[in-house]
This record gives C-alpha cells, sequence and structure tokens, in this order.
C-alpha cells in the first residue's frame, strides 16, 4: 500500500502522541477548556487510547493518541495502529 500524505492545503488536526507520564505535562500547558476536558475524560496515555478534544462548535481541534510506555511498547506491536484505528472517519 503506497503511502499518501494530505495536501498541504487540507484541513488537518493536530495528533499528539503521549506516554502516561506526559499526559500531566501536556495538559498543564492547555487553555482551561481542553485541560478540564482531558481530566473529565480520564485520559491517561495508554497503548491505543484516543481522546478526540472538542474545539468551536464541536469540531475537533486534537487528537490525543496513547503511546504507553517504553516497556510496553516492547511488549505490544504496531502501537500507533491500535489507537488510528478508533479515530473517526
Amino acid at each position: 500500500m503506497p503511502l499518501i500524505f494530505a495536501d498541504a492545503n487540507a484541513e488537518a488536526w493536530p495528533l499528539y502522541l503521549l506516554e502516561p507520564d506526559d499526559v500531566a505535562v501536556w495538559v498543564a500547558q492547555q487553555d482551561d477548556e481542553t485541560r478540564h476536558w482531558v481530566q473529565a475524560s480520564s485520559f491517561k496515555g495508554a497503548i491505543g487510547s484516543v481522546l478526540m478534544v472538542p474545539g468551536a462548535g464541536g469540531m475537533p481541534r486534537a487528537v490525543l493518541l496513547g503511546y504507553g510506555t517504553a516497556a510496553q511498547r516492547a511488549r505490544h506491536r504496531f502501537v500507533l495502529a491500535a489507537g488510528v484505528a478508533q479515530l473517526a472517519p
């Protein structure tokens, strides 16, 4: 399957890969609305976990993808694929 990238002018949401230890650091750098959303959603950065962060009008403005710990990644294959499969179309 060939790799196909989106056109440079296409709308895209930022995707953040977060390990469990990095979630609190990332959240602390966000605005109140995002911080409250992530905390209320209990996103912990576990392998394959996905959280879409809503923006204005309910459309997503960012996606968080759990990357797990280094030890967890060493025991699993295709770690990112587990989360990507859960993304909305």
